[in-house]
């Protein structure tokens, strides 16, 4: 997971030295904001974890970082692997 994210900062803070439109920007503040949201609930599940909170807690934290996985693939679609001849 935790090279997940640092997939997701690296590819979330790329092309920062090139013009970019307002469309990009707000693109990548969105993906920014994504990203730090994904950061902070997997240290919260971690954390809740740790500190032995109760299943419907650890259960809700992850409902919501999956959430959050599905938002940022909606805008990041994996591409297909190439087909094998």
């Amino acid at each position: 997971m935790r090279a997940i994210c640092a997939l997701l900062i690296a590819l979330s803070a790329a092309g920062g030295t090139r013009a970019q439109s307002a469309a990009d920007a707000d693109q990548a503040a969105h993906d920014r904001a994504v990203t730090r949201h994904m950061l902070r609930l997997q240290q919260a599940r971690f954390e809740a974890r740790n500190r032995g909170e109760p299943k419907a807690r650890l259960d809700a934290l992850a409902r919501e970082l999956r959430h959050a996985q599905q938002r940022w693939l909606q805008n990041h679609p994996v591409s297909a692997p190439p087909a094998a001849e």
